[in-house]
C-alpha cells in the first residue's frame, strides 16, 4: 500500500484541490514530480526560509515557461501541505511501535484501486453488496 505522500492519485487530487490547472499537473508529472513526497523534497527550500526562489524556479522549469501569480500561489500551497504531511509521516515512521495496526487508505487511493479491480474483472458487477472491501 502506498503511503499518502507516495500515492499518485492523491497527488493529482491535491493538485486539483489547490487550483493547479490540469496542463500544469501534466507537465509536473512529465518532469518526474508525481507524488507529494517529491514535491516536499523537490528543492532545498524549507518553510520559514527567507526566499522561496528555488521552489518557484523548479515550478518554472517544470512548466517550461514563467508561472503566473495564481500558479505560484497554488504551488506554494501544495508545497507547504506536502512538506507538512511528509515530515509528519517520517516522524510517525520513526516513532511507530512494532504492533501498529493497519492504516486506512485515502479516498483517491481507494478510488484508483476500485477502478483497477473493476477493469480486471469484466463481466462481474462489483457495485453495492458485491463491492470488495
Amino acid at each position: 500500500m502506498a503511503s499518502y505522500t507516495e500515492s499518485e492519485p492523491v497527488f493529482t487530487s491535491r493538485c486539483e484541490a489547490v487550483g493547479l490547472p490540469s496542463e500544469a499537473v501534466t507537465k509536473l508529472k512529465d518532469s518526474g514530480i508525481n507524488t507529494l513526497a517529491k514535491v516536499a523534497f523537490v528543492s532545498s527550500y524549507a518553510p520559514g526560509a527567507s526566499s522561496d526562489a528555488e521552489l518557484i524556479k523548479v515550478l518554472d522549469e517544470a512548466l517550461g515557461s514563467p508561472s503566473d501569480a495564481g500558479q505560484k500561489a497554488s504551488w506554494r500551497r501544495l508545497f507547504h501541505e506536502a512538506y507538512a504531511v511528509a515530515t509528519q509521516e517520517l516522524k510517525a515512521m520513526a516513532e511507530r511501535p512494532d504492533e501498529a495496526g493497519p492504516r486506512k487508505l485515502s479516498q483517491p487511493e481507494r478510488a484508483e484501486r476500485y477502478r483497477k479491480i473493476k477493469a480486471s474483472v469484466t463481466g462481474i458487477d462489483i457495485r453495492e453488496r458485491n463491492e470488495p472491501s
